[in-house]
């Protein structure tokens, strides 16, 4: 009995400890049924003023999302219909495009002023596969401005986005 008991809580401790999949929301609606999974975020690049980071959202077993957030020194708005483009590590481009028109909040801290803001961006079944089988090596977002080139240097966070893929 005790050794049923202790492989029965290691194995359930082995699936918690090392689940690569973290949620900020997981849950049904009670009225609906509808379910809602949105994963923690996970940080594409962070600097002294400027960052990006993702977090993935499927809802009600269907749409899947993608939502982007930057940070920077200048203010930005991103229109319906920009793009958000990944280079993959077999030098694949995926491009994405943004559901809504998004302006940049500021942010103050210590005296200094950062824009930033949150993009949505719907994930086909081919992008998914693309997204769970290759690495981020830059991303390029486009703004009213023009756009924003980033290359992903540490090859943690080249792997973020993939980690988290399967989690929706």
């Amino acid at each position: 009995m005790r050794l049923l008991l202790l492989i029965t809580f290691s194995t359930l401790f082995s699936l918690t400890a090392f689940s690569q999949c973290k949620y900020e929301k997981n849950e049904v609606d009670s009225f609906t049924g509808n379910k809602t999974i949105i994963t923690q975020a996970k940080g594409l690049k962070f600097g002294l003023l400027d960052g990006a980071a993702i977090k993935l959202a499927r809802m009600n077993d269907s749409k899947k999302l993608l939502w982007f957030y930057f940070t920077t020194s200048d203010i930005f708005s991103v229109r319906s219909g920009d793009k958000l483009m990944f280079k993959l590590d077999n030098d694949e481009v995926v491009t994405l495009s943004n559901l809504s028109r998004v302006t940049a909040d500021y942010i103050i801290t210590s005296g200094i002023t950062s824009w930033s803001a949150k993009m949505t961006y719907e994930l086909s079944p081919r992008v998914i596969s693309l997204l769970s089988t290759h690495d981020i090596q830059s991303f390029r977002l486009y703004t009213s401005k023009g756009y924003l080139e980033n290359d992903i240097k540490s090859k943690k966070k080249r792997s973020n986005l993939r980690s988290i893929i399967d989690c929706i």
